[in-house]
């Protein structure tokens, strides 16, 4: 332990040393360099030796160009996105969009006026239309189980018989229940885990796009924002992948963006392109981010800001990760086969036990038509949230991703000058 803290002890004096000598070295940091800073409202000069002030402004121009024509092709709206299912975006509140200060006050409503509105919306809920068809499969057995005894005697008698073993249904309501909770968990917990790496997505994308335009674009413009153009394009790709979007509507994004080559290279099909983007657009901006580094390298930079640029990139490969990780790995199936069978059980066995116990054949149609809606809907709730990704408001979260990265080039170039010190 002691010679761990010796040896940070050490590397911190290094790091230290080496920052002293840049700023007294670096002719950048001069207050002529500054002033010069200071008319284009940055921290640093806006272009490397061999970028005169006009070649840099034609690039920028290019590059907000380039990333507003995106903007205007996938607008952050759930309405505009091309791959999320009408049947999964709910008439109210919906988890498919990104809420608000006023989307959370209609949704905390009081119980009667919330209880109210729910049921009212009923005919609306996709949910509801989905186990519909399940629901009228059930009650029609259960109409047919409880008229039975009264226009056939042959029925009569065999129900009395199997009222013994009916009467054990029972048995399976507890380790139902059990089933679909621990089902409906797991699912609650993939959704979690798949909107926290989406957040994670939008964080890390901001943090490396301030990293770039601070310590990167003053000394490789072109480089810099070539390796802008692979994030802001990473957070669609990765969107692509997770909800299987053609690869017309790839190429359709990327050519806003990229030139024609990187978007033949990214989206080449002998490669499997999905697989191919998402893995290798990171590799692509760390490569970008390496050769602009080379530039402080030879102005001897302190190498803080490269550890945390990548740092930042392998935060963005630990996203890219896990969101393979999920879309790739379901809950077993063997689980849902099972639960599927118990429900089954459960459906055909009910209402031959509420014959049994001798209820009305209304009741009995009435009841079991209410226990397989509430069993079938926990059911179906489970497998809609179990993929996570159809359900998130992707097209907002890709959207603001990009933003983030056009944003931060954008408002620290437009921002006012450093103060200098005297």
């Amino acid at each position: 332990m002691i010679i761990q803290r010796l040896f940070y002890v050490g590397l911190c004096c290094q790091l230290f040393g080496e920052s002293r000598g840049f700023l007294v070295q670096n002719p950048r940091s001069s207050p002529a360099a500054v002033s010069s800073c200071k008319q284009h409202g940055t921290s640093s000069p806006l272009q490397h030796a061999d970028t005169d002030t006009a070649t840099f402004n034609n690039l920028f121009s290019e590059f907000e160009n380039d990333l507003n024509r995106l903007s205007q092709l996938r607008p952050p709206l759930p309405s505009s996105d091309p791959s999320l299912h009408a049947t999964l975006i709910s008439a109210g509140s919906s988890y498919t969009r990104l809420w608000t200060a006023s989307t959370w006050v209609q949704h905390s409503r009081p119980p009667h006026s919330r209880y109210a509105r729910h049921i009212w919306r009923w005919r609306h809920s996709s949910t509801a239309k989905k186990v519909l068809p399940a629901v009228l499969i059930s009650t029609a057995w259960a109409t047919l189980v409880s008229v039975s005894p009264h226009y056939f005697k042959w029925s009569e008698q065999i129900l009395a018989s199997a009222g013994s073993v009916a009467a054990a249904t029972s048995v399976l309501l507890a380790p139902l229940a059990l089933l679909l909770t621990l089902r409906a968990n797991c699912s609650l917990g993939r959704l979690l885990e798949a909107r926290l790496l989406w957040g994670r997505m939008v964080l890390h994308t901001r943090t490396l796009a301030s990293l770039m335009q601070v310590y990167l674009l003053p000394h490789a413009p072109k480089t810099t924002l070539a390796a802008a153009r692979l994030l802001a394009i990473l957070s669609w790709q990765l969107k692509a992948y997770v909800r299987g979007e053609s690869v017309e509507l790839q190429r359709e994004a990327l050519n806003t963006t990229l030139d024609k080559e990187t978007v033949d290279w990214i989206l080449d099909e002998t490669q499997q392109p999905y697989q191919k983007s998402i893995v290798t657009i990171p590799s692509r901006i760390r490569q970008l981010c390496h050769a602009a580094m080379n530039h402080m390298e030879q102005e001897k930079q302190p190498n803080i800001p490269q550890y945390q640029v990548e740092n930042e990139i392998c935060k963005l490969e630990e996203v890219v990760g896990g969101c393979e990780r999920l879309h790739s790995s379901p809950i077993p199936p063997t689980y849902s086969r099972h639960l599927s069978r118990v429900m089954a059980l459960f459906n055909l066995t009910f209402p031959i036990s509420l014959v049994s116990a001798g209820v009305n054949p209304f009741g009995v149609i009435v009841v079991s038509m209410i226990a397989s809606y509430v069993f079938i809907g926990i059911d179906e709730v489970g497998m809609e949230i179990e993929n996570a990704f159809q359900l998130l408001p992707l097209q907002q979260l890709a959207a603001a991703s990009q933003k983030a990265v056009l944003d931060q080039f954008l408002f620290m170039r437009n921002g006012p000058p450093l103060v200098t010190e005297k």
